[in-house]
């Protein structure tokens, strides 16, 4: 199965994104889910 890791990090906002996405062996998508931690205050944005 192979998967997919996009990583964001915006040092003016003090943030780190990610999106990860799954693919299924046929080809298709799978779920995908979306997170943010927020640099300065050490926990989720």
């Amino acid at each position: 199965m192979a998967r997919d890791v996009y990583l964001q990090i915006d040092g003016t906002k003090g943030k780190v994104r990610w999106q990860y996405r799954q693919q299924k062996i046929s080809g298709g998508g799978g779920g995908s889910t979306v997170d943010e931690w927020n640099l300065a205050q050490n926990r989720t944005a």
